[in-house]
């Protein structure tokens, strides 16, 4: 191939050939320019000598091949394409080209003798053909690879080789595969249309093939050598490889799979199977059957295998019916399965028409009514269980038979059906003449027979009504999906034009394509100035990045977005919407959907809601504070009982001299007391804000303890069973404390005045979403554990009518109380997105489960009760205002114990004025909160703004620790609660002094007070 270099007009005239479309190789048409110099001159003056073999061809020095050299050749014809027209002829030695005409009479595989010149390519031009006797053979294919073939060194050679099959097309009329070499680098093989077509191979892209065939170089249109093709001669010399290397056509696969996986199989490939010759349908087509199951067989070249032969059968699958069809099949009898023969059936025809026994052998009988002929098959008409069934018996005819006569025929039962389950083609029973057994033929029953035109007339009746029914059912159906589909599009059409809300589509860039006339009227802009914008900058500046995400969500998913945004509206309000966002795909590209509903009514519903259950909360809890005076005034009663009865004491023992210091311990005491039980009672009736902090819930139980004692009956003992490491929870401690309250005093009125016990308890409990499911009601979101406070009773239990019920507002079963216990238990668990589980049986008691999250903080909090220190002395003045003539004089003189100089005024305007009329002669000012004409905050305010620098105590009884007393408290730089101590009192007031005469830098009063 190097002598190209030397020749540019042959190598010119190779570059135009390789520009024609279908044709890669061969410069036929260069070795004709130079053919018409060569015949110029006589071959026998010009070559002597006559070379006989290919081989001496390849060996002559390129000196000698300048002129003309005779060749006289016995070969064969290892490929020929009359079209193009190109041969290869190999002599048993190896293989040359040959550019001839295309009426040149011979095919691949004719014995020829060729007589002509070889050029200074070494390929045969001008030469004639005869046929020959010879006894040349093809050598058996020559193992290559890719580098081999490419650079030219089995050009015009029989070879073997490798690869992956890339893609097939045709080109003129041959099947072009484009194949990847095994080791890498990509080829073409061609083989002629008659023996192989696209449709067979389509289905096996990708697979491993290996290709026998002669291999040509490619030239490029400037004359260089640039690749090579394969020749294939034979369907044979095509086979597929396991990636083992090793022949595989296909592995072989059970019919029954085929059957079950037609679906799944169809269009996937080539297929084998081990089966049996069942019925002759046509000389092309027959009926296989294996253990599993039947098969329908195209062969592709008519061929009669005998009924009852093995075969080892592949072709490519037709998965469109049941059974399904191997295409372009071929077989072959070295089938080493032995298959057995399935056993025959005797299913009654009913049974068989409903169509799951298609494929199985069986025993049908009935009447015979008449036989029928075709071109290509025979059968007769039975009559059996009402149905008229064709007995197909390929080309044998059944013998005389007298209509009426008892017939049993065994064969293969057939009811070909669609993928989609309806039937193509009518019940049929495929048998052999030797499977057909008549019974006596009795002649009373000539009358019932039918000739054989009316038996062909029924037929095609029949096969006519059928195919006239299934068509109008598939019209019907079409025409019915397009009228839903036209339905569809007007009401969307209306919808889009009617509805309320905003609906807005836009383009995959997010483009708007489409707005409804809500959306025109809501945010006032002309449809020419919506349409094309960007639907993300529609809500404004501050729904930009909401909508941004909103619209990069729904992109990236299959699934509809949610997002709330503020949009402005004609009117410049903000308006409230929820949007909702979602993506499709069709011919037209990708279309964004979007919805704007109005969500502000369902807001201001929420936010009434949640108003309604503070208020139902906190009736609740008044109703609940009744039940408490009972209790509460009892314990207190006690409580001034040993205050009064010790004061008496002490009055009697100074009257004697003998005072007894233990009666002021037990003053003390009883005082103390009196104080945490008022401290409990604050607590639990306070009403604030929603204030959340990390809390234990064993501890607010135990501080509980008191008050819950002195607001149940004597006789319902309380049982404490609470864990000491509990985790923290994050929730509002008012609101838990009311959650135990209403279910300890549930729990005491369950015991009806018997004795009982109510045991608390708090714990870790572990619940998965399934557990959650078990609960009477559930906020929470699965997690790994909970904080758990159970409350549980033995008393009389409740039955699941009222389990059903109890938690509805206003529900009760008892005489009086307003039925909000429960159902403000439920508010506040829901709230703090809890859970609760119920166990309760009639007569065996009940049980509440409270299921908390745990905090993300460990340990919640710890309460700081610091001990009172000794009564420090002083000096200063100090003004202190209190209605309470008691109290005035308690506090003046502690104060005047500490070295202080109190004044006590209980006229709070007295006060005032006496601060108005001169310079401040006080370095401290203590108030009560609550005073006639002006209470202790605006007494504070007035001399704040006459003496700003002055600190200021507020005292109360009432707990201010709440955001919304931050006004009340403004001017006021410390606050006191009552009860306090002496020392208490003494400490903060010195502490205030000091700062003052300290002179420290304060811009003001402090933003929080001191408590």
């Amino acid at each position: 191939m190097n002598n190209l270099d030397r020749n540019p007009v042959l190598r010119k005239a190779v570059g135009l050939l390789r520009s024609m479309p279908g044709f890669t190789l061969f410069i036929a048409i260069a070795l004709a320019i130079s053919a018409p110099a060569m015949r110029a001159q006589d071959p026998a003056i010009q070559a002597p000598d006559v070379v006989h073999s290919v081989r001496e061809i390849h060996l002559l020095p390129q000196e000698r091949l300048k002129d003309r050299v005779a060749v006289d050749l016995e070969c064969i014809v290892a490929y020929y394409a009359p079209d193009w027209p190109i041969a290869f002829l190999h002599d048993g030695t190896t293989g040359i080209y040959a550019g001839g005409p295309k009426d040149l009479n011979v095919k691949t595989g004719d014995h020829i003798r060729v007589r002509g010149v070889v050029g200074p390519d070494r390929y045969i031009i001008d030469y004639t053909v005869e046929p020959s006797d010879n006894t040349v053979q093809l050598p058996a294919p020559k193992p290559s690879d890719f580098r081999r073939l490419q650079d030219g060194l089995e050009d015009s050679q029989f070879v073997q080789i490798s690869g992956q099959l890339v893609s097939v097309q045709m080109d003129t009329n041959h099947v072009v595969l484009e194949m990847n070499a095994v080791g890498g680098g990509r080829f073409r093989a061609l083989i002629h249309q008659s023996l192989i077509t696209t449709a067979e191979l389509k289905p096996l892209l990708g697979r491993q093939f290996r290709l026998e065939g002669t291999a040509g170089a490619r030239i490029d249109g400037n004359g260089q050598l640039s690749g090579f093709q394969i020749w294939i001669t034979s369907r044979s010399h095509l086979q597929t490889i396991r990636q083992d290397g090793t022949d595989e056509r296909v592995g072989i696969t059970k019919i029954g799979d085929l059957q079950k996986n037609a679906l799944t199989y169809e269009g996937s490939g080539y297929f084998r199977v081990h089966a049996k010759v069942a019925y002759q349908i046509s000389p092309n087509m027959i009926l296989v059957y294996d253990e599993t199951g039947t098969l329908f067989a195209e062969l592709r070249e008519s061929s009669r295998p005998e009924e009852g032969t093995s075969l080892d059968i592949g072709g490519v699958l037709d998965a469109g019916i049941i059974p399904p069809i191997l295409r372009f099949a071929e077989y072959s009898t070295d089938c080493e399965k032995v298959i057995a023969t399935p056993a025959v059936l005797n299913t009654p025809v009913a049974e068989l028409v409903k169509g799951e026994m298609s494929g199985q052998i069986v025993a049908i009988s009935g009447e015979y009514v008449g036989s029928f002929s075709t071109n290509k098959e025979h059968g007769f008409l039975l009559q059996s269980d009402k149905h008229l069934l064709p007995v197909f018996l390929g080309d044998r005819d059944m013998e005389e038979v007298v209509p009426g006569t008892r017939v049993e025929a065994t064969g293969v039962w057939v009811q070909q059906k669609s993928l989609a389950g309806f039937n193509i083609g009518s019940n049929a029973l495929y048998s052999r003449r030797d499977s057909i057994a008549v019974g006596s033929q009795f002649p009373w029953r000539l009358v019932a027979t039918l000739s054989f035109a009316g038996v062909i007339a029924v037929m095609s009746l029949l096969w006519a009504v059928t195919l006239r029914r299934q068509v109008k059912i598939q019209t019907r159906r079409v025409l019915d999906s397009h009228s839903r589909q036209r339905q569809l599009e007007e009401r969307y059409a209306d919808i889009f034009i009617n509805a309320k809300v905003m609906v807005v589509t836009a383009d995959a860039g997010g483009k708007v394509t489409a707005a409804n006339p809500a959306t025109l009227r809501i945010t006032g802009r002309d449809e020419s100035d919506l349409i094309g914008s960007d639907i993300r900058e529609m809500g404004g500046p501050q729904a930009a990045q909401s909508l941004t995400e909103l619209f990069e969500s729904s992109m990236n998913s299959t699934e509809r977005s949610l997002s709330e945004v503020q949009v402005n509206s004609v009117s410049g309000d903000l308006i409230p919407l929820e949007v909702i966002c979602w993506r499709s795909h069709d011919e037209s590209g990708t279309t964004v959907h979007t919805i704007w509903h109005d969500i502000s009514r369902r807001l201001q519903l929420e936010k009434d809601r949640r108003e309604l259950e503070q208020e139902m909360v906190y009736a609740q809890k008044m109703e609940s504070l009744g039940v408490l005076a009972g209790g509460i005034a009892h314990d207190f009663n006690n409580l001034l009982t040993v205050i009064l009865g010790n004061v008496c004491l002490i009055q009697h023992a100074s009257e004697s001299g003998n005072p007894d210091p233990q009666c002021l311990n037990h003053i003390e005491m009883a005082a103390t007391r009196a104080a945490e039980l008022t401290q409990q009672m604050l607590a639990y009736a306070g009403r604030g804000t929603f204030q959340v902090c990390h809390l234990s819930l064993s501890n607010l139980a135990n501080e509980m303890s008191s008050l819950l004692a002195a607001s149940i009956p004597k006789t319902t003992h309380l049982v404490f069973d609470l864990a000491e490491e509990l985790p923290a929870i994050k929730a509002d401690a008012t609101q838990l404390r009311q959650v135990i309250m209403n279910l300890v005093l549930n729990a005491s009125e369950s015991l009806n005045g018997q004795t009982g016990f109510v045991r608390i308890s708090t714990s870790v409990a572990h619940l998965n979403a399934s557990d959650l499911c078990d609960c009477v009601v559930s906020f929470s979101e699965p997690a790994a554990a909970f904080v758990q406070l159970q409350v549980s009773d033995n008393g009389m239990g409740m039955d699941a009518t009222i389990v059903e019920k109890m938690f509805d507002p206003f529900f009760s079963t008892k005489f009086s109380g307003r039925g909000l216990g429960l159902s403000t238990v439920l508010g506040i668990v829901r709230s703090h997105k809890g859970s609760i589980r119920v166990s309760a049986s009639h007569g065996q008691g009940t049980r509440f489960d409270i299921l908390l999250p745990i905090s993300s903080q460990p340990k919640a909090a710890e309460s700081k009760n610091d001990a009172p220190e000794l009564i420090e002395r002083g000096q200063g003045r100090v003004l202190v205002v209190d209605d309470e003539l008691s109290v005035l004089n308690l506090m003046c003189r502690t104060l005047e114990l500490a070295g202080l100089v109190p004044v006590g005024i209980s006229d709070p305007a007295e006060a005032l004025q006496v601060i108005t009329d001169g310079p401040l002669p006080f370095d401290c000012v203590i108030t009560d909160m609550t005073m006639p004409a002006i209470s202790g905050d605006e007494l504070a305010r007035r001399i704040r703004t006459l003496h700003p620098d002055v600190p200021i105590i507020l005292c109360s009884g009432f707990n201010f620790n709440q955001p919304d007393s931050e006004d009340a408290l403004s001017a006021v730089t410390a606050f006191l609660k009552k009860p306090f101590s002496n020392g208490q009192l003494v400490d903060l007031t010195l502490q205030l002094i000091a700062q003052r005469d300290a002179s420290l830098e304060l811009s003001g009063p402090p933003a929080h007070p001191r408590f």
